[in-house]
C-alpha cells in the first residue's frame, strides 16, 4: 500500500512541476501574442467564410443562368431519365445534391445550401456536357466576343462542343486543348 501511496505522491509532484513550467511558458509574451493572433485569425476565418457564402449567393441569384445537362442518369428500376443542370456562367450545379453535404468542400457546401432555398431556372441549352468543360468553352467565347448576344453565344457554344465531342484528335492535341481552355491538367471528360 505504501508503494502505491509513494507512487501517487511522486506523480502529484511531477504534475505540479509540469504545471508550474506550463504556467511559466503561458506567461511568456511571445506565447500570449501567439494565442491572441490565433484567436484573431480564427475570427477572421469565420468572417471570411460568411462573406464568401454571401458573395456566392449573390452571384447565383443575379446570374442569368445558361444551363447544360451536367449529369444524366437512367434509373432502370423507375425506367426514368434524371438530368441535373449546371450553369456555364456561374458554375452552380444541381448534381451537387447527389452528395452528402458533410462530404463536400466548403465551396460546394455553399452551393448545396443554396439549393435548400432556391430552384435553378434559366435558359437550357439542350446539351449534355461536363460543367467544367462547358464553363471553359463559355469563357473562351466571351473572351473573344465580349459583347455577344445569348442566341449567338448558344450557337457558338453548340458548335464548339460538337467539334470537341466528335473530332478525333491525338493525345498531344488534347493536351494542347486542355491548356488552351485552361482546364485542369488531368481533364479527360470530353
Amino acid at each position: 500500500m505504501t508503494d502505491l501511496n509513494d507512487k501517487y505522491n511522486e506523480i502529484i509532484n511531477k504534475r505540479q512541476q509540469i504545471n508550474k513550467q506550463l504556467q511559466d511558458i503561458m506567461s511568456s509574451p511571445i506565447l500570449k501574442k501567439y494565442f491572441r493572433l490565433k484567436e484573431e485569425d480564427s475570427k477572421l476565418y469565420f468572417e471570411e467564410l460568411e462573406l464568401y457564402r454571401r458573395i456566392k449567393y449573390n452571384e447565383y441569384n443575379n446570374c442569368n443562368h445558361l444551363l447544360v445537362y451536367s449529369k444524366v442518369t437512367f434509373d432502370n428500376f423507375d425506367c426514368k431519365t434524371y438530368k441535373a443542370c449546371g450553369c456555364i456562367k456561374c458554375g452552380i450545379d444541381s448534381a451537387i445534391l447527389d452528395f452528402k453535404k458533410n462530404d463536400l468542400p466548403f465551396d460546394k457546401q455553399v452551393m448545396y445550401d443554396y439549393f435548400s432555398d432556391h430552384c435553378l431556372y434559366g435558359n437550357i441549352i439542350d446539351e449534355e456536357c461536363d460543367l467544367e468543360l462547358a464553363h471553359a468553352i463559355y469563357s473562351k467565347i466571351v473572351e473573344v466576343y465580349p459583347n455577344i448576344d445569348e442566341d449567338r453565344l448558344i450557337k457558338y457554344f453548340r458548335h464548339s462542343l460538337k467539334c470537341i465531342k466528335y473530332s478525333r484528335i491525338s493525345n498531344e492535341r488534347k493536351a494542347s486543348r486542355v491548356k488552351r481552355l485552361s482546364l485542369r491538367s488531368d481533364f479527360s471528360k470530353w
